[in-house]
């Protein structure tokens, strides 16, 4: 009966997670939710993100049918752009069902246009639904969801979610399993309310005494429902993601692409300015004693040519 009962629940809840909450895309969806702010952002808090592994997925889309902007930045980047300007963060979500918010007070902004900016590792903007697709990486990020001219408060639908792989199979192993456990426990039931065949009397001492059947029949219901329970929680843990290890992250001052442009920029406003020994405009990219000393070296050589000797 026990045997019974354990994959009947089993089986039920495997079946649940299977066909109701995942599907067959191994997506876990919060179901089109209702996100607005008071001021120009919408931001997770990196404790949202403290598992990598799963992908995410965000679909989100303005009930004012203004172009929108869902991005995910590393949390010192996002940190810094939103400082001091208000906004609302996304503190908590109750899979499949619910989000929490909390208003963080600031000015007014304007921002920057969100789009314009290079330190996102992952973006969508534009009209309509926008939808962004990121395998969660190690170490703390947020997303952030914003009307895409960063001037004015977002109010979107929302629906996240999150792709766990094999997600779908381990749920399907996990029903099986119950269905195993149940057919089991059914059978051994039949078998011990079978009726008892009369026995002759013993003409002879008796033998000792045996093992009875119902003995029997438990070890297996126990040997069974152990072998069960353990291919449950091995599947079950293969689908589990990893916690983060990554508390803090970085990132160059500069990339080697800004490096360069910087460098040629330099070389070719200095080129210029020497040739016409103009200081205003070296003075574009040259400051302290390395602009004096340039300003000297041009005030040397209009001597040298007005005294003839240059």
């Amino acid at each position: 009966m026990l045997l019974a009962l354990v994959g009947l629940i089993v089986a039920v809840a495997g079946g649940l997670v299977a066909f109701w909450l995942i599907g067959p895309d191994d997506t876990v969806y919060s179901g089109e939710q209702s996100l607005s702010s008071k001021g120009l952002a919408i931001a997770s808090t990196p404790e949202l993100l403290d598992r990598h592994g799963p992908v995410l997925h965000v679909d989100v889309r303005s009930t004012k049918d203004q172009p929108v902007f869902v991005g995910v930045a590393r949390d010192f980047d996002v940190a810094s752009y939103l400082k001091g300007v208000g906004h609302t963060k996304l503190v908590q979500v109750q899979w499949p069902i619910a989000l929490a918010t909390q208003d963080e007070k600031g000015t007014a902004g304007p921002l920057t246009a969100p789009n314009t900016l290079d330190w996102w590792v992952a973006k969508a903007n534009g009209a309509g639904t926008q939808t962004l697709t990121w395998p969660i990486e190690d170490g703390p990020y947020d997303v952030v969801i914003m009307n895409a001219d960063g001037n004015t408060s977002p109010d979107v639908r929302v629906n996240l979610g999150i792709e766990i792989p094999n997600a779908f199979t381990t749920a399907l192993a996990v029903f099986a399993v119950g269905i195993v456990l149940l057919a089991v426990g059914i059978l051994l039931m039949l078998f011990r309310r079978r009726p008892n065949h009369p026995q002759a009397i013993p003409t002879q001492l008796p033998h000792p005494p045996e093992y009875a059947p119902t003995a029997q029949g438990g070890g297996t219901a126990r040997r069974v429902l152990a072998v069960g329970l353990s291919i449950g929680l091995v599947s079950g843990c293969a689908a589990v993601p990893h916690t983060d290890a990554v508390a803090a992250l970085s990132r160059p001052a500069v990339s080697n692409q800004v490096a360069a442009d910087v460098i040629k920029r330099y070389d070719e406003v200095s080129n210029a300015a020497n040739k016409r020994r103009d200081g205003k405009l070296i003075a574009t990219v040259e400051t302290g004693d390395l602009l004096r000393q340039t300003i000297r070296v041009h005030s040397t050589t209009e001597q040298l040519v007005g005294a003839g000797g240059y």
